[in-house]
């Protein structure tokens, strides 16, 4: 189990060692097959060529890294365009990636800086942007109230989701260690 954006990742794993077949015909090295079940009962399947002796916590933590890759990308679409493209060329396509790339990385500089006191997000920057225009004198102590209701609002929707999350867990008996 690990802490995801709205509460605990909670799931049922279990691995068998298998041979993937190709064209008809098994392959010559066996791979895992990690099989993740969620509490709402959806199933997904997955190959990993870990070696044998690998822990299943180890492939767990190495599964559940996956949501901060997919989180990565929703960011990268929706807030900095990357899939905003229209090159035609190999070259420019490269060059709008590393861009976007760029700009993710700016952001994650900022949430580490500022990893101790809650940090505003690019939607909520936008939103602070979009209430502040229409006014017209915002002075800092205006700005920083909007941004302390927001940082207050997402804080109480969070902790909310996360008891929600835990009382399933805790209703399927499954151990909450976070």
């Amino acid at each position: 189990m690990a802490e995801g954006a709205k509460g605990p990742i909670l799931a049922k794993v279990t691995r068998l060692r298998v041979y993937p077949t190709r064209a008809g015909l098994p392959q010559e090295d066996s791979v895992w097959l990690f099989i993740r079940t969620t509490p709402e009962g959806k199933t997904k399947f997955s190959f990993s060529n870990a070696p044998m002796d690998m822990p299943l916590s180890v492939m767990c933590k190495a599964s559940i890294m996956r949501w901060s890759i997919e989180q990565c990308f929703e960011e990268g679409k929706s807030q900095l365009g990357m899939d905003h493209y229209e090159h035609r060329s190999w070259p420019a396509w490269h060059r709008h990636m590393i861009y976007v790339f760029l700009g993710l990385h700016f952001m994650l500089r900022l949430r580490v800086q500022f990893k101790k006191t809650p940090a505003l997000t690019l939607p909520q920057a936008q939103k602070l942007m979009a209430a502040t225009f229409p006014l017209k004198s915002l002075t800092l102590k205006g700005a920083i109230e909007i941004i302390k209701y927001h940082t207050h609002h997402n804080h109480v929707a969070y902790i909310s989701h996360r008891k929600k999350a835990v009382a399933k867990a805790k209703a399927l008996k499954i151990n909450v260690s976070l």
